[in-house]
């Protein structure tokens, strides 16, 4: 899916991405066993699910979400090879150079800061894509944000996309765009999460998967053998605030000479004042 999302118009590719990402989701809602209802269902264990583990997220990369970033991030490495160029004082042969009438001769040149500017004026459908493409991605960093975006390679008019400030290539364009994006969306995140009282459930296991990587170790933990099924899945429902699977029958029971009560979210306590 991940190379529909970088060779396929964005909005002929959108509805096949968003019925995998779907589906993704469903698995992993099954993988979960019990607590996976309650992780879709929660607001903020849903919206971490698609972020990469190290921004406190689960890494199920939300296709049709990146598909921007995928279509924008081929066209700057794959376009700017159809044309003759010289980058650096080298001169390299273009695999199509009838492209020039639509793509502009020379316009990807080293210090050519407006490398698509003939392909966005060509009409053609490709620098409509890519232009809506570029647009989405900026709109939806700068929601996140209470000023325009200057920094980051979504900093630059769609003109000037895929180079920094010198005119030179930028490696990697497609990840570098969405760094930028995961970023914006998990600053957006945690700003909600901190409206959360200090010992929220699911501000505590947000701020520990993004804050300690041993809370994130459990997603290298193999999860096919039977055994260790039932731990993995108490591992789960603690690392996005889910209710307790295996406590469950045991909720509202008193601890035996204590006195507190069985909580079904994270296994904790709750002091339980008998009768007199």
């Amino acid at each position: 899916m991940d190379f529909v999302a970088q060779t396929v118009y964005p909005s002929d590719a959108a509805p096949s991405l968003e019925q995998f990402s779907t589906s993704v989701l469903l698995s992993a809602e099954e993988a979960f066993g019990e607590a996976g209802p309650a992780i879709l269902a929660d607001p903020i264990a849903r919206r971490r699910l698609p972020l990469p583990q190290r921004l406190g997220g689960s890494g199920l990369r939300d296709r049709a979400q990146l598909r921007h970033a995928a279509f924008v991030g081929t066209t700057c490495a794959a376009v700017s090879r159809m044309l003759p160029r010289t980058l650096g004082g080298a001169s390299f042969l273009g695999y199509m150079p009838q492209l020039a009438g639509v793509l502009g001769v020379g316009s990807f040149n080293t210090g050519r800061n407006d490398r698509f500017t003939s392909l966005l004026r060509s009409g053609c459908r490709h620098g409509r894509e890519f232009n809506e493409s570029w647009t989405a991605m900026v709109d939806e960093v700068e929601a996140t944000s209470t000023h325009i975006t200057t920094t980051g390679p979504l900093a630059a008019v769609v003109e000037c996309a895929g180079v920094d400030a010198d005119g030179k290539p930028l490696a990697r364009m497609q990840q570098l765009l969405t760094r930028q994006r995961d970023e914006a969306s998990m600053r957006e995140l945690k700003d909600v999460v901190a409206m959360r009282p200090v010992h929220d459930n699911a501000r505590c296991a947000f701020e520990a998967a993004v804050g300690c990587p041993s809370a994130r170790a459990w997603y290298a933990t193999p999860s096919r053998s039977v055994t260790c099924r039932m731990p993995i899945l108490e591992v789960v429902a603690t690392a996005f605030a889910a209710p307790s699977p295996a406590l469950k029958p045991h909720v509202g029971k008193r601890i035996m000479g204590s006195s507190c009560l069985v909580d079904l979210r994270l296994g904790l306590l709750q002091q339980h004042r008998p009768r007199r």
